[in-house]
């Protein structure tokens, strides 16, 4: 009788496996879950550059009114400062990259759309990404 009552114990389980499963198999599939073009991460451009001789009132990103990410990051030793103000002034530079790898990003919660200028004392080597 012991061997009955395990074999429904087992019968059950597996009945509740097949059940849990069913709206697995049988339910809706999204056609397009990445979006209207089903791409993931599209974006309109992306521009990259390297500006190896950064030096005072450098232009590093021009202004863009489209501007959708943009990150900065230091190649270099030396600290770089970067001015969001749209001027190549001295007494405009704001953020300071401090070595090597250090990096600055504008995101859509601290989105900046004008020039941004880099300023360095020593020939340093600044990376630039924007998404626009």
């Amino acid at each position: 009788m012991d061997k009955l009552k395990q074999l429904k114990s087992v019968g059950l389980v597996l009945l509740g496996l097949g059940l849990g499963l069913i709206p697995f198999f049988f339910s809706p599939r999204v056609e397009n879950p990445l979006g209207s073009n089903g791409q993931e991460n599209s974006f309109p451009a992306v521009s990259t550059s390297t500006n190896s001789a950064v030096s005072q009132g450098t232009l590093v990103l021009a202004t863009s009114t489209g501007r959708m990410y943009a990150i900065f990051v230091s190649k270099s030793a030396t600290p770089i400062d970067l001015a969001l103000t749209g001027n190549s002034a001295a007494d405009s530079y704001t953020i300071r990259l401090n070595g090597t790898g250090a990096s600055y990003e504008i995101l859509p919660e601290n989105m900046y759309t004008g020039s941004v200028y880099a300023s360095s004392t020593s020939a340093t080597v600044l990376s630039v990404t924007a998404l626009q």
